[in-house]
């Protein structure tokens, strides 16, 4: 007694994950990218939200996102380049005009803090929904 069993359309499969293989990264990146930039406008819109005496141009104008590449992965730092953003987001003693020590604390708004707390939330669903689309548009 002998059993044959014959499969069809395993090339239609095959071709699909392949095309999914193949367009995977440069999707990913263009993800990463995208959330990235969102990340960027969120916190200089918060940070502008909670400046209150007046708007910071300098610190406004100067976020930035930078993409670092380790091997298979890659990584986007978002972060400001204006020399007084971390005494902004974090805190500082003031100092009075002769650079003598006030006393008093000046609390930091923890604007980037707060908005990439946000993001982490958000980011699950947001990739899932991108391979979602990447396997749904190869009929996967």
């Amino acid at each position: 007694m002998s059993i044959k069993m014959e499969v069809k359309g395993c090339e239609e499969l095959e071709r699909d994950l392949r095309t999914a293989i193949h367009k995977f990264p440069d999707t990913a990146e263009r993800e990463l990218k995208k959330n990235a930039n969102a990340l960027k406008r969120a916190a200089r819109e918060n940070m502008n939200s909670k400046i209150k005496h007046h708007r910071d141009n300098l610190i406004d104008q100067s976020w930035r996102t930078k993409q670092v590449e380790e091997g298979v992965s890659a990584t986007i730092m978002v972060f400001n380049k204006a020399p007084h953003s971390h005494l902004v987001e974090i805190g500082h003693e003031e100092y009075d005009f002769h650079g003598n020590p006030t006393g008093r604390w000046v609390e930091g708004n923890h604007a980037l803090e707060e908005t990439t707390g946000e993001f982490e939330k958000e980011m699950p669903e947001r990739y899932e929904k991108m391979i979602e689309n990447l396997l749904g548009g190869n009929n996967l």
